[in-house]
């Protein structure tokens, strides 16, 4: 925001040291500081020489100070002198003893003009022997105190007054904001002690703090003075409104005005009701059923806004109670609407309709459901009291008798038989049905309009019905014979099927429900029992077999009748014994070639049981079990329709049938026979390490010229599939990039 300053001075710039007399002009011109400098005379051989007690060459203008002569006089009476230039501040004239010196206290007042400021001092010495002698001082003023009683007191609502007194030895003040942290004031002239900062937004927080300044520094802060600048006259409420609270009082309410801090509402005769920083306001002490109108408007420190338009309200009448009702004859189940017609404007009411039944509402609509005479009675209140109106014997009600009847679907068929059955009662003339009692024949019984019901039995039923109605009369309806169950109930046929039923460990199979329930009827449960302690009760169930061995399987399903079968089938699930054995079938090639390997796993040899398969594009051309000799694992492969060099090898380990891939190829054997360990080229399975394409444990340099070579085509992909860290089936230049990067690691 941008702020204007105005400063103001004084009419008389002395008289801004003058608060408080001459005592305190002397006591503030005490405070300034001198800073002597001496120069080391030249004629006469030096005699003057002017020291103070401490040596100091700072000087104030009250101090004491000693002249003292480097040689001895023969006069007894020295002129001693102050001067700047031409002009003399101070003199005294001594008789001195011929030590040469004397004690001179400068007078109070002397150097209080601050245009005596920097200019040159001359203590001169006079005697008839040592004529002329001098020395030089220049005069400065201190770093100036803080201002004292610095105020902000907010001037309208777009500036902010500032006040201070003034400072002895300040040649100009800077004013700081302590929110915006920066200096908002900053003028050289010493006697300032007003400013003004202007272009303020209304109702704005500010805070500032000032210093005095001058050429020998500047003074503390003082602490940051607050201050808020005034609200702009606020706008006259809206949504002024008046409305009776009770007999005797009228309650006021308005929106709030953002920029007020209070309201005056007042009556429309001009009279002051109250003030308030409330939005809403109860005048109370009223005449009742008499009219009132007032006015409201908003205040803050800048003003009053103009008034409301003027709002009338008549308090309520004295209360007392009174109602009618729109019918106060009808059948039962009708409804009667009761009106309040109470004087007084109440807020509250009770009603009392006769039957039990009560309503807090002022119009409320009741229903009658039994025939009789009925009193009503409205208890109507409100802050002033209550009051209460009984009407006796006010509602007539009457009711018809109802008339039963109903049917079901379908009355005959085999059991278990389900039937529908449908009310088809009738009321009666002005009431409505209430209740319904059903009894099926069976012993068993029902309630509502639509029961459904299940026979489980042949034989003949007779059905009743006993209706009551909204005024208590009942009516019921009987029909003999009217269910007919004819057949008995068949008994299923229990059947299953399961799907796969022979596998690898874990093997999940899905079993579906072939059963057939009889005629007519449905089945209602099934039981499994998979032979491995498990169970289940569903119609078609998934279950996971997770040993080894064979498993009986057996289903027992219960139709609606509660008829039941079973069906076992024995060993009907086969899981394998060697769960991690390749899944291939071996291909009739017209050649095939015989390798012969050392197998290892990690550098470890495999174990018997292993398997070690080879193939060609990821089609198995030969399987075999690992064998061991000497402690040494070995295999023998008749690879078909493929050479050695062609062919990629995985090993399933018997531990944990996980397939590894095999980094090196096996050799072929001229002989035929297996050979001692040295004799044949290992078949080992694939690193920990991907990419560590020699087995050393660790990805190095040979690893990654080994992956040039490849990428290079010196060697057949298939030789190194451990080293596809890409997986795109082939090793390539980033594979050779990312074991070098290894590598440096």
């Amino acid at each position: 925001m941008k702020k204007s300053v105005f400063s103001e001075k004084n009419a008389k710039p002395d008289q801004q040291f003058v608060s408080g007399g001459t005592n305190r002009l002397l006591k503030i011109a005490a405070t300034v500081v001198f800073l002597f400098f001496l120069f080391i005379p030249n004629t006469w051989g030096g005699c003057l020489n002017v020291t103070n007690p401490t040596s100091s060459s700072r000087w104030k203008s009250t101090e004491t100070y000693t002249i003292r002569w480097n040689t001895t006089s023969t006069q007894q009476t020295v002129n001693i002198n102050l001067n700047i230039g031409s002009s003399r501040k101070a003199s005294v004239a001594k008789n001195v003893p011929n030590s040469g010196e004397y004690v001179w206290t400068i007078p109070e007042n002397t150097l209080i003009n601050k245009n005596d400021e920097r200019n040159d001092y001359i203590i001169s010495i006079t005697t008839p022997d040592c004529f002329g002698d001098s020395a030089d001082f220049g005069i400065y003023f201190p770093v100036p105190a803080t201002p004292q009683n610095f105020t902000a007191t907010a001037e309208s609502s777009t500036s902010i007054k500032l006040t201070w007194y003034n400072v002895y030895g300040a040649t100009g003040f800077e004013v700081y904001d302590c929110i915006e942290n920066r200096t908002v004031i900053s003028f050289d002239e010493w006697f300032y002690t007003i400013a003004t900062v202007r272009d303020l937004s209304p109702g704005t927080y500010h805070s500032y703090k000032m210093r005095a300044t001058s050429s020998s520094g500047a003074s503390a802060y003082t602490s940051c003075q607050e201050a808020t600048t005034l609200q702009d006259t606020p706008s006259a409420p809206t949504g002024f409104s008046a409305a009776a609270q009770s007999d005797s009082s009228i309650l006021l309410s308005w929106d709030s005005v953002s920029s007020a801090t209070s309201y005056d509402v007042h009556a429309c005769d001009g009279s002051l009701i109250t003030n308030t920083s409330q939005t809403s306001w109860t005048v109370s002490d009223l005449a009742p059923g008499t009219s009132y109108s007032y006015k409201v408007s908003a205040k803050n420190s800048s003003g009053s806004s103009d008034f409301t338009s003027c709002q009338n309200a008549t308090t309520h009448e004295d209360l007392a109670a009174d109602f009618t009702a729109n019918v106060t004859s009808v059948t039962a189940g009708a409804g009667v609407t009761f009106t309040d017609q109470s004087k007084g404007s109440p807020t509250s009411w009770s009603w009392s309709f006769g039957d039990g039944d009560t309503s807090t509402q002022p119009n409320p609509t009741h229903t009658y459901n039994t025939a009789g005479t009925y009193t009503v009675s409205l208890a109507a209140g409100n802050t002033g009291g209550s009051d209460t109106k009984t009407k006796t014997n006010y509602i007539t009600v009457t009711c018809s008798a109802p008339t039963a009847d109903f049917n079901g679907n379908p009355t005959s068929g085999n059991f278990p038989l389900t039937v529908q059955f449908s009310d088809q009662s009738s009321p009666g003339s002005d009431a409505s049905m209430n209740t319904y009692q059903w009894d099926f024949g069976d012993g068993e019984t029902g309630s509502g309009s639509t029961p459904s019901h299940t026979y489980h039995s042949a034989n003949t039923y007779t059905v009743s019905l006993t209706v009551t109605n909204s005024c208590g009369n009942q009516a019921t309806e009987t029909k003999t014979d009217y269910i007919r169950i004819t057949a008995a109930c068949p008994s299923p046929t229990a059947d299953f099927s399961g799907s796969p039923t022979s596998g690898d460990s874990p093997l999940t199979v899905q079993f579906d429900d072939l059963s057939s329930p009889g005629s007519g009827v449905s089945i209602d449960s099934w039981e499994w029992n998979f032979g491995d302690g498990q169970t289940d009760s569903v119609a078609n169930s998934t279950h996971t077999f997770e040993s080894d061995g064979t498993y009986t399987v057996s289903l027992t399903v219960t139709n609606a009748c509660g008829e039941q079968d079973t069906k076992t089938i024995s060993d009907y699930i086969t899981i394998s014994e060697i769960a991690c054995v390749p899944d291939w079938t071996p291909v009739v090639y017209t050649n095939s070639t015989t390798a012969y390997g050392i197998v290892t796993i990690n550098g470890e040899p495999a174990s018997a049981g292993d398997f070690i398969g080879a193939f060609v594009d990821n089609e198995c051309r030969g399987a075999s079990e690992v064998v061991i000799y000497e402690n040494v694992a070995y295999a023998t492969l008749n690879i078909q329709g493929t050479s050695v060099e062609t062919a990629a090898f995985r090993v399933w380990d018997a531990s944990d049938c996980a397939a590894r891939s095999v980094s090196y190829s096996a050799e072929t054997n001229p002989g035929g026979d297996i050979g001692y360990p040295p004799d044949y080229l290992p078949i080992e399975a694939g690193s920990l390490y991907p990419g560590d394409i020699d087995h050393s444990g660790t990805i190095d340099l040979r690893d990654a010229i080994l992956a040039l070579k490849i990428t290079a085509g010196i060697y057949p992909d298939e030789m190194f599939l451990d080293a596809d860290i890409s997986g795109d089936g082939k090793i390539g230049l980033q594979e050779a990039i990312y074991m070098l990067r290894v590598a440096a690691k």
